[in-house]
């Protein structure tokens, strides 16, 4: 037994000594052959760094303003990408409309609406039907109640 295991730490001792051939090296990602004349680097590409050395930064956008969601369409609108002309025009707040404004100053206030009773909700043929939306005017004519029928009643 003791022979046993000095045989076994000699050949894990020679095995662990011995070089390794260059064929049974496995290929390395970085080390290919295009990638070292590109600079070494596998995601670096030679048109990158003819952009100006940063992959995400690009000529074009470098000529807009520097910063790649700014572009000259938006800063000869005023300068701020959500602020255009016409919504500046318009009342200055882009949700707020020039046709909301004509209507009563109010986007979800209607002039219609106004007309009805002030309330969207309230509408001129409910108000003529008795006051009460869910109180109709034939449901008065049978007995006042809309679950309770004139006709019988238990």
């Amino acid at each position: 037994m003791k022979f046993s295991l000095i045989l076994i730490a000699a050949i894990a001792g020679l095995t662990a000594a011995t070089p390794v051939a260059k064929g049974a090296e496995p290929p390395s990602i970085y080390r290919r052959e295009e990638d070292t004349q590109r600079g070494g680097i596998p995601w670096k590409r030679e048109e990158e760094t003819q952009r100006g050395g940063i992959p995400w930064k690009r000529e074009e956008e470098t000529q807009r303003g520097g910063i790649p969601w700014k572009r000259e369409e938006e800063t000869q609108r005023g300068g701020i990408p959500w602020k255009r002309e016409d919504e500046t025009q318009r009342g200055g707040i882009p949700w707020k409309r020039e046709e909301e404004t004509q209507r009563g100053g109010i986007p979800w206030k209607r002039e219609e609406e106004t007309q009805r009773g002030g309330i969207p909700w309230k509408r001129e043929e409910e108000t003529q039907r008795g006051g009460i939306p869910w109180k109709r005017e034939e449901e008065t004519q049978r007995g006042g109640i809309p679950w309770k029928r004139s006709r019988g009643a238990y």
